[in-house]
């Protein structure tokens, strides 16, 4: 069974509305926490102590970095009104769906594996 190395919960704020104060409200939740685990991350990779988790591939971290972006940008584009069809989108609704999926299939990324039954993946998403 895999073991997480980090979580985000988000069930909280995820619900069935699809307006644009719904997704920008996922949005405050996710920017803030996923910037956390992004500075945890950096911390083991740029300064290791003992005791720390041995740092994950820069290309994960690199990866939460620009979904973190986009998690920022479609924010920022709710709130001045953008309109998503300008940037391919039909809703901001539909955008933020497409940056959850990056978000889960990051999340699902394997940090350590010993074998299928043991393994460690990178995001538990709740």
């Amino acid at each position: 069974m895999a073991k997480w190395r980090n979580t985000i919960n988000l069930k909280d704020v995820l619900g069935d509305d699809e307006d644009d104060q719904a997704v920008l409200k996922v949005c405050e939740a996710a920017i803030p926490a996923l910037e956390e685990i992004e500075k945890k991350e950096k911390g083991y990779l740029e300064n290791r102590k003992p005791g720390d988790p041995k740092p994950v591939d820069e290309d994960i971290i690199d990866n939460l970095h620009q979904i973190i972006e986009e998690f920022k940008f479609i924010k920022g584009s709710i709130i001045s009104g953008s309109n998503p069809d300008n940037f391919g989108h039909e809703s901001w609704c539909e955008a933020l769906n497409d940056q959850l999926t990056e978000l889960y299939d990051l999340g699902d990324t394997s940090t350590m594996y010993k074998s299928f039954f043991d393994q460690e993946k990178f995001l538990f998403v709740a």
